[in-house]
């Protein structure tokens, strides 16, 4: 799974069906690639950052890459997404 930012739960809606948790209990078989730009002022850093670092505390195999100064949506992806596939393809 490519995840281009991650947060388990929406942090401006407080609603059951906007957490994502249960649906890692199935799916623990698959690696993940979570990228994120530090300056990013629509999704904070910290939310992708967290997000990856429990995927791997709950065992699963996942690469976190943050992009220096990115913002939201201004990533070019493309040589980190080929690499990774590469590994995992």
């Amino acid at each position: 799974a490519i995840v281009g930012s991650g947060s388990p739960v929406n942090p401006w809606r407080d609603e059951p069906e906007m957490d994502v948790r249960p649906l890692r209990e199935n799916a623990q078989h698959i690696p993940y690639l979570v990228m994120h730009g530090t300056e990013d002022r629509a999704v904070d850093f910290e939310f992708a950052k967290e997000f990856a670092e429990q995927l791997a505390a709950e065992g699963f195999d996942v690469e976190f890459q943050a992009f220096e100064g990115a913002g939201h949506g201004n990533i070019d992806p493309k040589d980190v997404i080929i690499e990774w596939m590469k590994k995992h393809g």
